[in-house]
């Protein structure tokens, strides 16, 4: 098991950490519950915060996340790199980010799990924590379709950050300011595609970077949306939609794979099971109709 998923385990709530191992084989003698302690200790608001966001259902995609990661060479720089120093980013959204900046003189940016606006999340259809594990899907999604898509999403990792478990993207340059001058139209239609792909429910102009002729695409824990979920706005995809709504050959080839593989190349564990087959399903319907979707159809 993962070193990332045994840390996660011994925090996780007892109830939490049974179910896992039940589910995992492990023998009745060892769920048995302990003796009544004549006494209990109340746990401190630090403690119940740092294991708030443990449930049943976020947990296994915790586990199948930290035993994927670290195959891609710049996954691995993520995870194997030092830490330097701490620092609040100022470009911060509705959930705490942290600027971590690495011994190999890069930059990283951590989003722990204990420091997410739960509003924000229920606003968005969320019944858990789940905005790390979609930062590293999306990244794996982009990855496994390869280019041009894992060019435009930044790498994601989980890690634990002094203390604090959360996902951690690497760190691109750029600014925010309207890509559209400036970014080779091929490259805003492909970011549309991937955004109707992965149900993005919050691509705002905050959302995306852009350094010459490059575009990045930025935080995607608002995605991986279903039907009935919320949404912000969706700007790249709802240009591709007015502008070249049919699908070019290799987003063709590409969702073919993605849908020919039981797993979805790999992303179906990271995610909760109705937002995977949410993802399979958007994939079927732009296949069956040879169009990118409408923003708002998850």
């Amino acid at each position: 098991m993962p070193d990332e998923a045994i840390a996660l385990l011994a925090k996780a709530p007892p109830s939490v950490a049974k179910r896992w191992a039940r589910e995992a084989g492990a023998p009745a003698s060892l769920l048995e519950d302990p003796p009544p302690a004549s006494a209990a200790r109340a746990m401190s608001p630090r403690e119940v915060s740092d294991i708030f966001w443990v449930g049943p259902d976020v947990l296994p995609s915790i586990i199948a996340t930290a035993a994927q990661q670290g195959r891609h060479p710049r996954e691995r720089a993520l995870l194997d790199a030092g830490v330097a120093g701490l620092e609040w980013a100022e470009e911060s959204g509705v959930n705490e980010t942290i600027r971590v900046r690495l011994t190999d003189g890069s930059d990283a940016y951590h989003k722990p799990f204990d420091g997410l606006d739960e509003e924000a999340s229920e606003d968005y259809g969320h019944d858990g924590p789940l905005q790390p594990i979609h930062e590293v899907a999306a990244w794996a999604l982009a990855r496994e379709l390869g280019g041009p898509w894992d060019e435009l999403v930044p790498p994601c990792v989980l890690r634990e950050i002094d203390g604090r478990l959360g996902s951690m993207s690497m760190g691109v340059p750029g600014n925010v300011t309207n890509p559209l001058p400036v970014v080779p139209e091929e490259r805003i239609l492909a970011a549309g595609f991937f955004d109707a792909l992965i149900g993005q429910q919050d691509r705002h102009g905050g959302n995306l970077l852009v350094d010459q002729d490059r575009l990045y695409l930025i935080d995607h824990g608002f995605a991986f949306g279903r039907t009935g979920d919320g949404y912000n706005l969706q700007l790249l995809q709802q240009r591709r939609v007015f502008h070249a709504p049919q699908l070019t050959d290799g987003e063709r080839a590409a969702l073919h794979r993605l849908v020919g593989s039981p797993d979805l190349l790999g992303v179906a564990p990271l995610l909760q099971g109705d937002r995977a087959d949410a993802l399979r399903a958007r994939a079927e319907i732009m296949l069956a109709s040879g169009r990118v979707l409408p923003g708002g159809w998850f």
